[in-house]
């Protein structure tokens, strides 16, 4: 992940807690049409599609881009008329960053040299690519609703899709990738080749995707899914206060301290989301945060987990038999520790060790967000 990468994971994670805080709807960024320039010409330099070549959308979710139609110098020369004060990111003049190099020597270059209107040119592009692509989007909807099967695991694509055009063909196989993990980053057309070139091949042959995914051929359906395998190379990093941002890991991780006098609903603390929970601080406060998955042991083996609402501890294996978790599946299930002990099998249960009780007074908050919800722009 590139430090521009992260911080805009940082930036999103920081403006939704705030959202969610103060219970509103929407988060308003500053984007312009100088922002949105530079992004279709770093993805034509990058050999994007038309998604790419599309831009940066008006609105995405719960995030919205009011001044996108405007020019960077008629933002300024409006504040400048109305005396209001701005400032400006002194990071921007550092031409390091791929941004920066196209925002400061490329773009002006071309406007100097080849044309003094190329802001509006570009952005004329990627009007014309949205268009064409939304179009592609919907027959491309229509096909995965009928040729694709979709399971929380994977996704398989029919035999038949494969005599489309390559204009179908092609975002099909994005799609499916994208329904899968919830994000298209680093899948690059050559990934869609490789895709093409395995359901060729004869059944059985399967190759690797970026981040954790594979194809497989299976009689001349591809079914993309996880590799159940990947996890066996062990998963093992000490977590801090605040967001956690992690190489090849699907989820940041955000961990707070708040005292339990604040949370006035006792029902939100024992909340039913998998990917939130809650845990006496007390108990925790001198030991390490580790966050590995079940196939990075530490004990030799012989993991022990005390389920919350149990009499007694059991082994980790033992506890995944009795949740009826499937053999292939357990290695890949992630765990948060404190020291050695498991205080969360995640998405599934708490440890009774650090369950909250009368006598809590401050606790410890991690949630487990999908890194996906951060779009790049």
């Amino acid at each position: 992940m590139t430090i521009e990468e992260a911080g805009r994971f940082i930036r999103y994670d920081f403006l939704n807690e705030i959202l969610n805080k103060l219970n509103y709807s929407k988060i308003a960024t500053a984007h312009n049409k100088n922002d949105n320039a530079e992004t279709i010409l770093m993805n034509i330099i990058r050999g994007g599609g038309t998604s790419g070549v599309s831009g940066i959308v008006y609105k995405r979710d719960n995030i919205i881009r009011p001044i996108l139609i405007f020019s960077r110098d008629e933002i300024e020369d409006y504040l400048r008329f109305f005396k209001i004060n701005f400032r400006k990111d002194s990071t921007n003049d550092n031409n390091i960053y791929f941004r920066n190099k196209i925002r400061n020597e490329l773009l002006p270059y071309l406007k100097i040299n080849f044309n003094n209107k190329i802001f509006d040119s570009i952005i004329r592009l990627g009007e014309s690519a949205k268009e064409d692509s939304e179009f592609i989007d919907k027959i491309v909807k229509q096909y995965i609703d009928k040729y694709c099967i979709i399971n929380e695991c994977s996704v398989i694509i029919k035999k038949d899709v494969f005599n489309f055009q390559n204009a179908i063909l092609n975002r099909i196989i994005r799609e499916s990738v994208n329904l899968l993990k919830d994000s298209l980053s680093n899948i690059e057309r050559k990934h869609i080749k490789d895709v093409l070139i395995l359901q060729k091949l004869q059944t059985g042959k399967m190759i690797n995707l970026p981040e954790n995914i594979i194809a497989i051929n299976s009689y001349g359906d591809i079914i993309i899914k996880y590799n159940e395998n990947f996890s066996k190379e062990k998963l093992f990093c000490e977590l801090n206060l605040g967001n956690n941002i992690i190489e090849n890991f699907d989820y940041c991780i955000n961990i707070d301290i708040i005292n339990k006098d604040t949370i006035k609903d006792l029902d939100f603390i024992k909340n039913k989301d998998p990917l939130l929970k809650f845990f006496d601080f007390n108990k925790i406060e001198n030991k390490k945060i580790i966050l590995r998955n079940a196939a990075t042991h530490i004990n030799e083996g012989n993991d022990f987990f005390n389920p919350l609402g149990s009499n007694g501890k059991k082994k980790l294996n033992k506890y995944f038999i009795d949740k009826k978790i499937p053999r292939d599946e357990r290695d890949s299930i992630n765990l948060i520790c404190f020291g050695e002990d498991i205080g969360w099998v995640v998405n599934h249960q708490i440890s009774n060790k650090f369950k909250l009780n009368e006598e809590t007074k401050k606790v410890l908050r991690i949630e487990f967000k999908k890194r996906s919800t951060y779009k790049s722009d």
